[in-house]
């Protein structure tokens, strides 16, 4: 049997018929962070309800907040994953630097010894979503949870993640950037692309047209590829996958016949891990975001 459990946050973004077929497996789990508009909770309502509630508080301007999960909702998690017979649960969570999320999980590992080994993936979206992919993958013949945790850590360094944002409006309500920034950015249309490093949102290009960013975001995806090329990748641990600059994952916000085509138009693989944007990142993102993982 499977010694190690996986727990991660719905900010990996899985979709929903995958997180469901790991499940299915064993050992595996979801925390989900809270979504509230205008002080209202949306936890009790489904996905496809979720996200309709969402695109309608960005049309009508609503404020739209989030919240980690309670340290509660962690033990009870950790609590059952044990109780199956699982020696150690792996959790492994979105960027300390953008939610405090690892530290509630942190706090709530306090109560179990030895057995939770919670690791801050310094990233979030995909990029955490399919480094928990292979890390639950390997879970399955690997009993070193100490090991296990390296690898993870060695994925999360290795994956980037890339993004543009069409319009500033989500992230000023969210409070993720300044009223002031955010005036400008609507002054002048900015649709920012952005990436995450050391667990924090950098900006790299501020475009001014939707179309100029999604070139944009092509040619940092094109580039860090031609960067991965050019150097030989040698993994600390033997059984880290290798890094060879696919992109490996992709998200749409409403907006999935965009991303197909800007994938095909800009001849990546087919082979790429669609899923939309989760309501907790929707709400800071607005409609129509593009986000894309490359390892």
């Amino acid at each position: 049997m499977q010694k190690i459990a996986i727990v991660t946050d719905s900010s990996a973004a899985l979709p929903s018929e995958m997180i469901l077929k790991l499940q299915k497996c064993g050992g595996f789990a979801v925390v989900p962070l809270s979504v509230e508009i205008e002080g209202s909770s949306l936890g009790h309502l489904s996905e496809d309800e979720v996200g309709e509630r969402i695109a309608l508080a960005h049309a009508l301007g609503h404020t739209i907040k989030t919240a980690s999960p309670s340290i509660g909702a962690f033990q009870n998690t950790y609590r059952d994953l044990l109780n199956q017979g699982f020696e150690t649960v792996l959790s492994l969570h979105l960027s300390s630097e953008l939610s405090s999320t690892y530290d509630v999980a942190r706090t709530a590992a306090k109560d179990f010894s030895a057995k939770i080994i919670v690791v801050d993936s310094q990233t979030v979206a995909l990029a955490l979503g399919w480094a928990v992919l292979k890390i639950h993958e390997l879970a399955q013949t690997l009993e070193n949870p100490r090991e296990l945790a390296e690898i993870a850590h060695e994925i999360c360094e290795n994956i980037q993640l890339f993004f543009y944002i069409p319009t500033l409006d989500a992230l000023k309500r969210g409070g993720r950037v300044s009223p002031a920034l955010a005036r400008v950015g609507q002054l002048l249309q900015i649709r920012p692309v952005a990436t995450v490093e050391d667990g924090k949102l950098i900006y790299l290009e501020r475009p001014r047209t939707i179309e100029r960013a999604k070139d944009l975001l092509a040619a940092h995806c094109k580039r860090e590829s031609d960067r991965r090329h050019a150097v030989e990748f040698y993994p600390e641990h033997e059984r880290t996958p290798i890094a060879t600059g696919a992109i490996v994952g992709a998200h749409f916000s409403a907006n999935r016949s965009e991303l197909e085509s800007w994938i095909e138009a800009n001849e990546f693989s087919s082979n790429i891990l669609i899923s939309p944007l989760p309501a907790v990142l929707c709400a800071h993102t607005g409609l129509g975001a593009l986000a894309v993982a490359v390892y």
